[in-house]
């Protein structure tokens, strides 16, 4: 029994943020959480009875009766478990509660389904005054793509988000991470994020950086495990689609550059910032904030077919503007981490957001 509670702690800790301490019942179910922690402590201090598991078996009927009638969710599932009392619709319920409903999960911004131009257009830099290099050629044709709607972070992921990545064992759960990830992870004994031991790189609020794509990957993959979401790394089209919209502006905020509205070496800072620093008037037209500047961020497309290397988007605070272009590409091999590069997560095309 010495770890029975555990998945029912969990599952309590669930239900509680979901019911929220202003819920009539609020009190109720710590009540019945007491009952239950002072049953398995006897229980396991000499052993179960008949009477014990009848009583704690009542208690755990009521804290599902409650479940189901104020947040319409399973104790079962909330715990982790078989949805067996409503046949799986109690865990399709929780998936589309949708993101922001744990401590844990980044708020999101919906992007509409729809078309948009993807690329760089060589006349809208001339106009802009931006000089052709031969490393843009990668940016080009400038075309349409149509994406179906999904939820892309409005943040970087900061390193407050990750550390509960780091505290729930992310580094030790092999099952969150890619084969090539983990067995990267075990051979480098994973000196992990020495920016936690870096003055300018560890506040709260700043974006995670010195990390690589198998973490970045890992991290979202934990993500989507604890939240029963299928959150995940955006592809670079719709990184990109987030961060312009649908008119083919150069930047965020449009097509005159504007070192004001982002993180960039311009600036002088120097480090990141903490995310959102150049809310709104830096933000995207959905409101995405931090999409030029500030630090890159890990996506899941390759950079060229067949390539080991990953595309990064979004320039970074030791970059000019020219990188901070909404359709700017720039790579690093999976098991690449900088002080520079972090990651924003999406939830899947199709699946529930809100």
């Amino acid at each position: 029994m010495s770890d029975a509670f555990t998945p029912y702690e969990t599952g309590l800790a669930y239900f509680l943020e979901r019911l929220g301490q202003d819920h009539p019942r609020y009190v109720e179910v710590l009540a019945m959480e007491v009952q239950l922690r002072e049953n398995m402590a006897l229980t396991r201090a000499d052993g179960d009875t008949g009477t014990r598991n009848a009583d704690r078996n009542r208690i755990l009927r009521e804290i599902n009766r409650l479940a189901l009638q104020t947040v319409g969710i399973s104790f079962n599932t909330l715990c982790g478990f078989r949805d067996t009392e409503t046949d799986g619709a109690s865990r399709a319920r929780a998936e589309a509660l949708g993101p922001g409903r744990y401590a844990w999960e980044p708020e999101m911004i919906l992007i509409p389904a729809g078309e948009f131009w993807m690329g760089t257009d060589c006349q809208d830099l001339e106009l802009a005054g931006i000089e052709w290099e031969d490393w843009m050629e990668y940016e080009i044709p400038c075309q349409q793509v149509h994406l179906p709607d999904y939820a892309i972070g409005k943040y970087p992921v900061t390193n407050a988000e990750f550390a509960r990545f780091i505290e729930d064992g992310g580094y030790r759960n092999s099952q969150y991470w890619t084969w090539a990830g983990w067995e990267w992870r075990e051979r480098e004994d994973l000196p992990y994020p020495t920016q936690h031991q870096v003055v300018g790189y560890d506040a709260p609020s700043q974006p995670v950086v010195m990390i690589s794509w198998y973490e970045a990957v890992a991290y979202c993959n934990w993500l989507a495990a604890t939240t029963w979401r299928p959150y995940r790394l955006p592809t670079e089209a719709e990184w990109e689609k987030a961060a312009r919209g649908t008119d083919g502006r150069l930047w965020p905020w449009g097509n005159r550059w504007d070192p004001c509205r982002c993180n960039i070496s311009e600036g002088g800072l120097n480090q990141p910032t903490p995310v959102g620093r150049y809310s709104p008037r830096g933000d995207s037209p959905y409101g995405v904030a931090d999409m030029a500047g500030n630090v890159w961020e890990w996506t899941a497309s390759e950079y060229e077919p067949g390539s080991s290397a990953c595309v990064v988007r979004g320039g970074a605070w030791d970059f000019d503007g020219r990188y901070a272009r909404c359709a700017c590409r720039d790579w690093g091999f999976p098991d690449n981490f900088n002080y520079n590069v972090g990651l924003r997560v999406v939830v899947s095309p199709g699946s529930p957001a809100f």
